[in-house]
């Protein structure tokens, strides 16, 4: 197989590919081509639930939507779903309801910070909350929080629904 040519960029993240790049040959034999492509499709965005899952998994871009706002929304889901393992893994005491709140704990429990400079002020100290969403949203990807199903309350409602439509035909059969 003869090399050469540019590298394709590649990475884990969504939007790497932004225009179709020319076809990448794998092997002389069996001849075999990649082409690339800017992603497989786009997603179906329907409500706000469905793209913060969306983001929440690593399949829209962090930047684009914006890791507070993930973080959020993470944070509701697992609370309101009483997943309380991220409490540990983000170095808490107890569950929190703010994520500001429970950014800025983790970060001061790891010891990070960050100096800011305001103008005609003393330097102030803060906690450096990307460390903490970017180790909340790792934990998440990661698992770290337990194996999390986003769409449990859909998967549990269809199952239930499945349930009382056997039931109501178990009925009509028997009367």
């Amino acid at each position: 197989m003869m090399l050469g040519g540019r590298a394709a960029a590649v990475g884990a993240k969504p939007g790497i590919t932004k225009v179709v790049q020319e076809r990448i040959r794998v092997s002389d034999e069996p001849l075999v081509y990649l082409l690339d492509t800017p992603g497989i499709s786009k997603p179906n965005v329907t409500n706000m639930h469905v793209g913060m899952k969306l983001a929440a998994c690593n399949t829209l871009n962090d930047l684009v939507i914006g890791q507070d706002y993930i973080c959020d929304y993470l944070l509701w889901y697992l609370n309101r779903h009483e997943h309380f393992d991220y409490v540990e893994q983000m170095n808490l005491d107890r569950p929190e309801d703010d994520v500001n709140i429970m950014l800025a704990k983790c970060a001061l429990a790891n010891n990070k910070t960050k100096k800011v400079d305001i103008p005609g002020r003393p330097a102030t100290v803060l906690p450096n909350y990307d460390f903490a969403a970017q180790k909340f949203l790792k934990g998440f990807r990661s698992r770290k929080f337990g194996r999390i199903n986003l769409d449990a309350d859909q998967l549990s409602s269809r199952t239930e629904k499945r349930l009382q439509a056997e039931e109501a035909r178990k009925q009509r059969r028997s009367t």
